[in-house]
């Protein structure tokens, strides 16, 4: 569909407006570091002006769709904010208010950018402009990363001595994370495009000091991410041989190389280790306590009996194999939200018991910091269905495109998107900091509906973003 010409000016302004906010997010948050309070006041206004934008631009039933969604979004988070303030105590509204809105974000982004591919971009317009954005921002964000650590005046990833990692002039360590992994692979997949050497080395180089940034992070998600991303290039520059491009798969053989020397010694390479030897440790002492009260007598058994609820949930999250890798030291946060939950009232186990459940006192105020279940504990059986309504969206949207377009749906931007997606959704599900923290929840969003953008069937729309030299070989 061609942007009303009656609407023309006020679309291609939006265009230029939400291309830029996707390449200052990295400023944003490097003045988060700063003490600049820019990025809180910018992100929150984008929540009414993407619902604006939404209503205005969108089209046809699934204006109704998301419209209506958004409603009800609104109308729950009304009365989960008015129950809380009943049965929560203590109660903060600001603390309540700062959740919610940070919540909301991630929703309207998703939305937003999905309207944004679907009314002004053709798929090959969409392959020429996203990885080259996100290029640049992981340029950026790997750049501070280096420079941090050349001066040595990065954050550290972790409070504890025994790990390493810093995360540059950024915060939050999983937030990075989940970035950079995220949109690596779309860099790998820009680098692959290129024919022109000069280009090639640039983007390479690129590469290069992104894997090194990532890796220096520290986290088991950057990890992946990397692994992730140089097994692609590699699948996928054997797959260009055929049309003679030798260079990138003589690059891809040449990072490989160094990724296996250099894993071992990095950061993350001693924070694995630190990781696996906790785990191991755990499951000795756990057998042998296993073996302890197999040989006592009733005393154990009485003691059973006064266990407390939380005792009893984190015993069992401790019995999982491999847990201290998976919860990364939350199986306490965990246990007490799941104990807060099940002595709760009805009515905030179906809305929710608000940010960090229902604590004494600030001080004890404590996430998981796991999306997903903070989302279900936070927000209680009805929102959490509602919070996740838009991932079934654009899955359905996927599926839909692929019932259309057939093979074309599985392009590689297509199914780079579907990786970024599932490896974001598992950052969210295991180290958090995504869902409900707007800097890593953008790239989120983005690759979803980069993911319904690249598999919807081709066509000959063009906006005024469309170059006219576009590779079609992909």
């Amino acid at each position: 569909m061609l942007i009303n010409k009656e609407r023309r000016p006020m679309a291609n302004v939006m265009q230029l407006i939400l291309l830029a906010y996707i390449l200052i997010q990295p400023v944003l948050d490097l003045l988060v570091f700063i003490g600049l309070p820019v990025s809180t006041l910018v992100r929150a206004a984008v929540i009414p002006a993407g619902m604006l934008y939404i209503l205005f631009f969108l089209k046809g039933n699934q204006k109704k769709y998301v419209v209506g969604y958004f409603v009800l979004l609104l109308i729950y988070f009304g009365m989960h904010t008015i129950l809380n303030y009943y049965l929560k105590d203590p109660f903060s509204i600001t603390f309540e208010l700062q959740n919610i809105v940070k919540t909301i974000y991630f929703p309207t982004v998703m939305f937003v950018y999905y309207t944004f591919f679907k009314q002004y971009f053709s798929k090959s317009s969409l392959k020429q402009w996203l990885p080259l954005v996100f290029t640049i921002n992981l340029a950026f964000i790997s750049l501070i990363v280096f420079l941090a650590g050349v001066t040595d005046t990065g954050k550290r990833t972790y409070g504890f001595l025994e790990k390493e990692g810093q995360t540059g002039w950024f915060f939050s360590g999983n937030e990075l994370s989940a970035i950079m992994t995220m949109i690596l692979p779309f860099v790998v997949i820009y680098l692959l495009r290129k024919t022109n050497f000069i280009q090639q080395i640039i983007v390479f180089f690129v590469i290069v000091l992104s894997m090194w940034a990532m890796l220096t992070v520290g986290t088991k998600v950057t990890l992946i991410g990397v692994v992730v991303s140089a097994g692609l290039g590699l699948v996928l520059s054997i797959a260009r041989l055929r049309h003679k491009q030798w260079l990138n798969f003589i690059l891809m053989i040449l990072l490989i190389i160094g990724l296996v020397g250099f894993i071992p010694s990095s950061p993350i390479g001693n924070n694995l280790g630190l990781a696996l030897e906790t785990s191991e440790n755990d499951s000795a002492a756990q057998e042998e306590e296993d073996s302890e009260s197999s040989g006592s007598g009733g005393s154990e058994e009485i003691e059973s009996e006064d266990e407390t609820t939380k005792q009893r949930f984190e015993e069992s999250l401790s019995n999982i194999p491999m847990h201290s890798v998976l919860f990364s030291g939350r199986v306490g946060f965990m246990a007490e939200s799941m104990q807060q939950y099940v002595n709760a009232p009805t009515a905030q186990k179906a809305f929710g018991m608000g940010r960090s459940g229902n604590y004494v006192s600030a001080d004890s105020a404590k996430s998981i910091e796991m999306d997903f279940f903070d989302w279900f504990f936070n927000f209680g059986i009805l929102g959490f269905v509602i919070l996740i309504l838009p991932f079934f969206y654009m899955i359905a949207a996927y599926v839909r495109n692929i019932v259309r377009a057939g093979r074309s749906a599985f392009n590689m931007y297509a199914v780079t998107s579907l990786l970024c997606a599932g490896m974001g959704t598992g950052a969210a599900f295991i180290a958090g900091h995504v869902l409900s923290y707007p800097g890593a929840g953008l790239y989120l969003a983005l690759v979803y509906a980069a993911l319904v953008g690249f598999s919807k069937k081709e066509n000959d729309e063009y906006s005024v973003f469309n170059s006219k030299k576009i590779d079609r070989k992909w």
